[in-house]
């Protein structure tokens, strides 16, 4: 029991700390203008798709 304990609290412990890791790499990649670790942290085509989609969408609101 207090093996499983010790597992979901160390489960729990990762899960609450990943966020912030992944922020911090992504903070030291763009202090050291690493563009490779950028593109493995960042999916910049979805993002680009995602924008695409939203300015034509406002795009389509104003002209109506």
């Amino acid at each position: 029991m207090r093996r499983l304990f010790l597992l979901l609290l160390i489960l729990l412990a990762v899960y609450i700390a990943y966020p912030y890791w992944t922020l911090y790499r992504l903070e030291q990649a763009l202090l050291t203008n690493n563009a490779e670790s950028l593109k493995k942290i960042v999916d910049f085509p979805a993002i680009r798709a995602s924008a695409k989609a939203q300015v034509a969408d406002g795009l389509m609101e104003r002209s109506q």
